[in-house]
Parts: structure tokens; C-alpha cells; sequence
């Protein structure tokens, strides 16, 4: 991954975060595990071309506690997505996740 690698998380229709760099990256990685005492994400087909690699992904989870967009405690979400990766330099430049 690159140093300078960004990310975006849309969520219906909605930018739920957007940010850059490979520490930054990391840190939203570690506290968004936190949130769910399960997950589960099943990549449903994928494709390649001009150094973007296309993820169709399917997402399960259980909220671990209440949240502030409303989930709560125990309750269950299934999301399917894409998530788009560009790579330049064999290095992971850029990752966009859409549900």
C-alpha cells in the first residue's frame, strides 16, 4: 500500500469518509473492526483493467454496541458493495468503497 494511498467510504449515496495516507488508513482499519462482534466479506466477482481492480463484495456484521447512525447492539446488517482498488507501481494507490 502506498505511503500516500487514499480512501473514500460512500454509503447510500452518502461520503462517510474520506481520507489519505497509509497510517490514516490503518488507524480507520483498527477502530472499525472494533465495531462489530462479527463480520464476514465475500468478494462476489472482481474484474481488472487500466490498473483498477473491481470488487463486487458481499458484507455481513453484528454491531457490537449502539451506534450513533441508529445500529444498535446485536443487530445484524448485510450490505452488498464495490470496492475499487488502483494500483500504479505495484503498490495500492487509491481504494473506494461504495454500498
Amino acid at each position: 500500500m502506498d505511503d500516500g494511498v487514499s480512501f473514500l467510504h460512500v454509503m447510500s449515496g452518502e461520503t462517510k469518509h474520506a481520507l489519505k495516507g497509509r497510517d490514516a488508513f490503518a488507524e480507520l482499519a483498527r477502530s472499525s473492526a472494533s465495531m462489530f462482534i462479527s463480520r464476514r466479506q465475500e468478494v462476489v466477482s472482481s474484474s481488472t483493467r487500466d490498473g483498477r481492480t473491481v470488487l463486487h463484495v458481499q458484507f455481513n456484521g453484528v454491531i457490537a454496541s449502539d451506534l450513533s447512525n441508529g445500529w444498535v447492539a446485536g443487530q445484524e446488517i448485510d450490505v452488498s458493495g464495490v470496492s475499487i482498488f488502483t494500483v500504479a507501481g505495484e503498490k495500492i494507490t487509491e481504494i473506494i468503497d461504495v454500498a
